[in-house]
């Protein structure tokens, strides 16, 4: 797990910002991480727990809306060319036995990936595998490395 460290600048009261933390954590637990800690307000900056894999980077597409003002991630609009980067991950995870890892979907320039239950994403075999794949997609794109 790594942490991240950023420093915004919010009109909103602490509590305001404390309780949004709070809802963003409680959301990300309750996308299949209930281990999840809340991200940490500490003056101006904010550090928050990230962690590595398809199903943490699923939880905070959805809940990344309920972050203060400033801390959501960038957005990048996937362009059809892109595109093609996704499906080589997808052809890759299953040559490394994930063979019902599922195309992702496109809508409106973004990507996700929806894993079936059969894919087991606490497995070693599984990080590994999503670790190797990653590298596919170029830096600068979402899931990328």
């Amino acid at each position: 797990m790594a942490s991240i460290g950023a420093t915004t600048t919010t009109s909103k009261t602490p509590s305001s910002t404390r309780a949004q933390l709070d809802k963003f954590g409680d959301c990300i637990r309750s996308h299949g991480l209930p281990e999840y800690q809340n991200p940490i307000k500490n003056g101006n900056s904010i550090t928050m727990a990230v962690q590595p894999g398809a199903q943490f980077a699923t939880a905070e597409f959805e809940c990344e809306h309920l972050l203060p003002s400033g801390l959501q991630p960038p957005s990048h609009t996937v362009t059809p060319a892109e595109q093609v980067y996704y499906l080589k991950v997808v052809a890759c995870m299953q040559s490394h036995g994930f063979r019902d890892f599922p195309d992702p979907t496109f809508v409106g320039g973004t990507v996700h990936f929806v894993l079936p239950s059969s894919v087991d994403q606490n497995s070693p075999l599984f990080d590994r595998a999503l670790t190797t794949c990653r590298t596919l997609i170029p830096a600068g794109l979402p899931y990328s490395n």
